[in-house]
């Protein structure tokens, strides 16, 4: 039965700071994401008790016609004797229709305001507004961070090419396979290229989780995309790694090799490598990268010992194999860790004349458990 009371000032305020809040958050999340996500915040369960605003959003995101809209919902806001109720559904009409039309919940707010006599100034409306621009200068300040990381990845996959050995290298637990996952990710989503990704160290299973939790632009299909190609078989040497890399580049045209933790690779008598052996794996490594003329990115984890937040690539190449072995090595990804999530890593590039050129770099790496 429909109640014919009569609304009091007091409650059509309270209705409509309700509905404003609803209205726009219903517009941030369109402007955000689409006017499909909207679906996810519809009550199925209300199916014959909806107000205008529920029941015309169910025609937003099956994309009405907004003119057969406006008269449709109109026709129910007619209905509507109570003058205030009758100014509380023509708000939930027009919130629709701007719905509808993909304006900014700044707009929103003020078109809906201008049905009442609410001063813009008044304490819950402002409260309201203001909330909603934090929300949104918090979204767009991400999305600069995120585009931020796609120019790094951009000006990062722009030196993976030709016969390359390029070493990431940090001490314990400061992010090298993180960065190796998602240089990968990376050439996979935007190249559109087949790599292959030898977990030395983790399973098949943990890696393509990891995987996952990596936003680079891509989207979640690549944990399951046929041209990601990971390998998680122990112990191996590096013959057994060589041969899998040549089979792979013959059946799969790979154009890039990833190798992930290079100390858990085994030698043929299957004994775990060390300094000295970390050498003449580095020139089989780019050996094999000229043989096949595709760049290969290895992790090499550093010794957990104090030193410079950057340690040079000389000092590194001392730390991790004797001699002349880093003049194989065309390009360093060195990683200091600031926090949980902040990564600071210096990219060194070998020039012309043999000299390292550093520049220091930021990422937002994933967070999970």
């Amino acid at each position: 039965m429909e109640n014919n009371t009569v609304m009091k000032k007091e409650e059509f305020e309270k209705e409509f700071y309700d509905i404003l809040k609803r209205a726009m958050f219903c517009a941030e999340k369109a402007r955000y994401e689409n006017l499909l996500s909207l679906e996810d915040i519809i009550d199925h369960e209300k199916e014959g008790n909806r107000d205008i605003f529920e029941y015309g959003l169910r025609f937003v995101v099956d994309g009405t016609d907004a003119e057969w809209l406006d008269k449709m919902l109109s026709n129910i806001v007619n209905q509507e004797k109570d003058e205030l109720k009758f100014i509380l559904k023509t708000i939930q009409k027009e919130a629709v229709l701007f719905l509808q039309c993909g304006y900014s919940p700044y707009h929103l707010a003020a078109h809906l305001n201008s049905y009442t006599d609410i001063p813009p100034n008044a304490p819950e409306y402002k409260k309201i507004v203001d909330e909603s621009d934090d929300r949104g200068m918090a979204y767009w300040k991400q999305r600069k961070e995120r585009h931020a990381n796609l120019n790094l990845w951009d000006e990062l996959l722009s030196g993976l090419q030709g016969p390359k050995l390029i070493v990431i290298s940090s001490r314990p637990h400061k992010g090298k396979s993180i960065l190796s996952l998602a240089i990968a990710k990376k050439m996979v989503c935007v190249k559109e290229k087949t790599i292959s990704f030898f977990a030395l160290r983790d399973s098949e299973e943990y890696t393509r989780r990891r995987l996952g939790m990596i936003d680079v632009g891509g989207s979640d299909f690549i944990k399951h995309s046929p041209r990601f190609i990971i390998f998680d078989k122990e112990p191996m040497s590096f013959a057994d790694l060589a041969e899998n890399i040549r089979s792979l580049y013959i059946k799969k045209d790979i154009k890039a090799v990833f190798i992930d933790d290079l100390g858990s690779l085994y030698s043929v008598n299957y004994i775990p490598v060390g300094k000295k052996e970390n050498a003449a794996l580095l020139i089989g490594l780019k050996t094999l990268a000229m043989e096949l003329n595709i760049p290969v990115i290895v992790t090499l984890r550093l010794p957990q010992q104090k030193s410079d937040r950057y340690p040079s690539p000389q000092t590194v190449q001392s730390l991790i194999s004797p001699g002349d072995a880093h003049n194989c090595i065309d390009e360093y990804f060195l990683i200091e860790k600031d926090d949980y999530r902040e990564k600071t890593f210096r990219a060194y590039k070998r020039s012309e004349n043999g000299d390292w050129i550093g520049k220091e770099m930021q990422w937002k790496a994933p967070s999970w458990e």
